[in-house]
């Protein structure tokens, strides 16, 4: 107001609200000029803190204006007055001066009356003090009521400004004031600030806070007091939560290699009432600390072929590390050697050939790789094997060979075994030998010959690697074998003879005739004789020297010996005397020569015993064979008192 106020009985509120601020007398003046402004933009000349900074506070000030164009308007206020007794008289009774948040839409708040000399009806209003319309007041009766749901956290308190109005032309209006507390009741729940909380922390620290957790319950008072607890993923007791400000702290120090990451389940809950909780994820990351040495991944066994040139790779040295981060690694071989034929990259661990090598020299190297990372140093052996590649050709023992064989029919005998050696290993050194040029008397496998020949012959006999005959793995021996006569030992027309005879047969009745045959080339040496060398038993048989025949030379008895087994050998005059020898099986056929007899000749049996009773039960043996034994017939001839 810039001016018409001069006593100041009149004031206005920033949001346009016109009131009287000192009692009025109409007598004196019945009528005020009052010139009100309004400012739609602020002062932009006006100097405002927008930044304070200092080192415990910082404090960020903000202005939002509305630049309107005009910047200001002016309007005039005309103020009659009225004879009070015209306006409505009102009267407030109040029901509730506080109000519970969770009272009922339609609770009957208090009840407004009014009466009014000039004209009636009267009608009530709330003119203000009524935010987000939460209470209503009845026009015609005055009863104010709970519209909407109260909200304590929203609102505390409603100043309402209720308003009688008459039916005047223009009406006039009287006004109270009604003020209402709203109380609070436990009808919220804590929540966590975050859904989720990430947390780090060092492995190997000792105990510590590391991390906080926060729950807000928009109650009031004890109803708004929270209490946290770790629910889930503290298995091993870990972690602890301080129940009263949330700070999360480790119970002891921790390892990143055995758990990397936590998942804890921490639950914010009213002290007032527990069922009223929330629950909030904290993901701890364990940190890592450079607390592991690195550690060989393998066994190192190396296998390269001897021919591999100097400067190929052959193997790579590789190490883990149960620790995160870049942790260099130095690779370096330690071996008093100087001759050693590797060397290994010192970042990489790449071993390569610097030597040329050699398997028949050195075949196999032992030597010890470190690794160092920028705390620990470990080492281990590395194995390298070197194999055997095929450039050694075999080597005979002798040039020349002289060997005195005699003569012999018999089939794959040695005559003489020639050597050869071979520097390589495995395959390589396997040798072949061959007869060259090939020979029928003659055949030779990969270590020996076996001769046979009636001539004098001079041999040439390959040594070489498997595989083709080169030049380079191919070595050659002359072998000299000069075959002699020798006494041939009689042959059996059959390795074995069988033959059946009665055992009754009479003394000189033949059984088998053997023969054989000499063929030596001197006539002394191809004439033999038979004779008996094993298995006549009680000198049963007999064999005619020239003949050759096998006739009985005693009684038989097949119960005594029913298969003879005989040795018949066939002797030379050849000097020394060479001896064959052939089998003679002689089965004896069995004639029904021997009696039963009884096995039992005596029997019990008690007096008295009825007509019929079994007194005894016989058995009969027979020592002939089949068909000449059993079934036996059995006869009562008489009976000894």
């Amino acid at each position: 107001m810039q001016n018409g106020n001069n006593d100041d009985l009149f004031s206005i509120s920033p949001n346009g609200s016109f009131e009287v601020s000192h009692s009025l007398d109409r007598e004196k003046n019945s009528l005020y000029i009052i010139t009100v402004t309004a400012v739609d933009s602020g002062n932009y000349t006006d100097r405002h803190r927008f930044f304070n900074i200092n080192r415990d506070k910082l404090h960020i000030y903000g202005i939002v204006s509305f630049k309107g164009l005009p910047s200001l308007t002016g309007t005039l206020t005309f103020v009659r007055f009225q004879n009070s007794s015209d306006f409505p008289r009102l009267n407030v009774e109040i029901v509730h001066f506080s109000l519970s948040e969770d009272e009922p839409v339609g609770t009957l708040v208090a009840v407004i009356s009014a009466a009014s000399s000039r004209a009636e009806p009267i009608s009530f209003y709330l003119a203000s003090g009524n935010f987000e319309d939460v209470f209503l007041v009845e026009q015609t009766s005055g009863a104010v009521l709970l519209e909407k749901p109260l909200d304590y956290e929203n609102r505390k308190d409603f100043p309402l400004l209720v308003e009688a109005r008459d039916a005047g032309s223009p009406p006039f209006s009287s006004f109270a004031e009604v003020y209402l507390n709203i109380s609070d009741v436990n009808d919220n729940a804590p929540q966590f600030t975050q859904g989720e909380y990430q947390c780090n922390v060092f492995e190997n620290s000792p105990p510590s806070i590391f991390c906080d957790v926060l729950a807000v319950d928009a109650d009031s008072d004890i109803y708004g007091m929270v209490v946290y607890r770790i629910t889930e993923g503290n298995s091993e007791d870990i972690f602890s939560v301080d129940p009263e400000n949330g700070l999360l702290s480790t119970t002891s120090s921790l390892d990143r290699e055995h758990i990397a990451e936590f998942n804890l389940t921490i639950e914010a809950a009213e002290l007032e009432n527990p069922q009223n909780k929330d629950t909030t994820t904290v993901v701890v990351t364990v940190l890592d600390k450079n607390d592991n040495p690195p550690h060989f991944t393998q066994v190192f066994y190396i296998e390269v072929t001897e021919d591999i040139p100097p400067g190929h790779t052959v193997s790579q040295i590789t190490t883990s590390d149960d620790d995160t981060g870049a942790n260099t690694l130095t690779y370096s071989i330690v071996d008093e050697n100087e001759d050693l034929p590797f060397y290994i990259d010192l970042t990489t661990g790449f071993i390569t050939v610097v030597l040329p090598l050699d398997r028949e020299e050195h075949d196999h190297y032992v030597f010890k790789v470190v690794v160092n990372d920028s705390a620990w140093s470990v080492s281990t052996d590395v194995t390298v094997t070197i194999l055997d590649v095929n450039d050694n050709k075999p080597e005979f023992s002798h040039a020349f060979y002289n060997v005195v064989f005699p003569e012999t029919r018999d089939e794959e005998v040695l005559v003489l075994q020639v050597i050869a050696t071979d520097a390589d290993v495995g395959k390589n050194a396997e040798i072949l030998y061959l007869v060259e040029p090939s020979n029928v008397e003659f055949w030779v496998n990969s270590s020996t010959g076996e001769i046979y020949t009636k001539h004098r012959v001079i041999l040439k006999v390959l040594a070489k690697n498997a595989g083709v005959i080169t030049e380079m793995n191919t070595d050659e021996a002359l072998v000299h074998i000069n075959v002699i006569n020798t006494n041939d030992a009689p042959i059996f027309s059959s390795t074995r003879y069988l033959a059946n005879i009665s055992e009754d047969s009479s003394i000189g009745t033949s059984v088998v005739k053997v023969s054989a045959l000499d063929q030596d080339s001197f006539s002394d040496w191809s004439r033999f004789f038979f004779s008996i060398a094993s298995g006549n038993t009680e000198l049963s048989f007999t064999i005619d020297a020239s003949s050759g025949v096998v006739s009985v030379n005693s009684r038989l008895d097949r119960e005594l010996c029913s298969i003879y087994h005989l040795t018949i050998t066939a002797t030379d005059n050849g000097s020394p005397p060479a001896t064959g020898t052939t089998d003679v099986i002689v089965t004896i056929v069995d004639v029904n020569d021997n009696a039963p007899m009884l096995i039992s000749t005596l029997a019990e049996v008690k007096e008295n015993q009825p007509q019929g009773t079994i007194a005894a039960r016989l058995n009969a043996s027979d020592p002939d064979s089949p068909p000449n034994q059993g079934p036996f017939t059995y006869k009562h001839i008489h009976c000894i008192q």
